[in-house]
């Protein structure tokens, strides 16, 4: 009998902070998001030879933009809003938009929903914080197997 993918289930957080509670979910990251996160550990260095001169580029990353990039790969929904009431991150975002959205958020805030997406894809970090949220049983589905 032929294997089939099945839908995946995304994990529910919610998480209180002295200014209030949201909610955040994220599901576990696909063979195709390991390979977009790894990309992020591996050194590029291109060599150009300009008029007799040689130009070294050497790509490299920070902890922040580590952080950024696997909730950006794996967040299902979030409910914090942005001044005029819209969300803030949402599942589809432009990864443009997402880094922009992703840098209004207090530096607390980011640190717990990270240490939400890391209780979903426990093998991206040497975290040994546990989310302060309350891991329920999400509805949340993600059908479509991208």
């Amino acid at each position: 009998m032929a294997l089939r993918l099945a839908a995946v289930k995304a994990q529910e957080f919610t998480v209180a902070m002295p200014e209030g509670e949201f909610h955040v979910s994220f599901r576990p990251a696909t063979v195709a998001e390991e390979i977009v996160r790894r990309n992020l550990f591996a050194d590029r260095r291109e060599e150009q030879e300009v008029n007799s001169t040689t130009v070294i580029v050497v790509t490299h990353f920070n902890q922040q933009e580590l952080l950024r990039k696997d909730c950006f790969l794996t967040l299902e929904s979030c409910d914090i809003e942005d001044a005029k009431g819209r969300r803030l991150l949402r599942s589809g975002m432009t990864e443009v938009d997402f880094n922009t959205a992703w840098g209004k958020l207090p530096a607390a805030w980011a640190t717990e929903i990270y240490d939400c997406c890391l209780a979903v894809n426990p093998n991206w970090g040497n975290s040994k914080r546990v989310p302060v949220g309350e891991v329920k049983s999400a509805e949340a589905d993600t059908s479509e197997v991208q």
